[in-house]
């Protein structure tokens, strides 16, 4: 009965195990971001964190959608821009950091965060068949549509 118990639980554990893995995103859900940093919302580093993280997941949709609506697409890639822009506004004016610096701080930091959109996108297309429905992608357009207002 013991040998039995063992093997039970070794297979839960290894269960367990294999559930955390499948599902683990690159990213934390930018409204999670957001929660944990409500009370510095205002700082320019959370501000150029989140404007950056809108121009990558931007790029990523406008990626995703170029072959089937080229219109959508654009749009997504002018919004791309905005928001990378602002971001590089940002870390210069609030930040004083100077052109060369922003640069290589903004092609450093979307190049890994549009790389972790794609990672977590094709898991989640490769288990469900899209990538943006239900999951923290899909949150982090809806939340940066509402965050793209504040800069126009």
């Amino acid at each position: 009965m013991i040998i039995g118990n063992k093997k039970f639980l070794g297979i839960v554990v290894l269960g367990l195990l294999w559930c955390n893995i499948s599902f683990a995103q690159s990213l934390k859900p930018l409204q999670k971001y957001i929660d944990e940093n409500a009370n510095s919302i205002n700082d320019p580093v959370v501000v150029s964190y989140m404007l950056k993280r809108c121009g990558a997941v931007y790029i990523f949709a406008s990626a995703i959608t170029k072959d089937t609506d080229k219109d959508t697409a654009e749009a997504m890639r002018r919004i791309s821009n905005d928001a990378i822009l602002n971001a590089g506004k940002i870390l210069i004016e609030k930040l004083k950091w100077s052109k060369e610096e922003t640069t290589k701080n903004l092609e450093t930091d979307l190049t890994k965060m549009v790389e972790y959109y794609k990672k977590d996108g094709s898991n989640f297309f490769a288990r469900t068949g899209l990538y943006m429905q239900d999951n923290y992608i899909a949150d982090d357009v809806y939340i940066c549509g509402e965050l793209m207002k504040k800069f126009k």
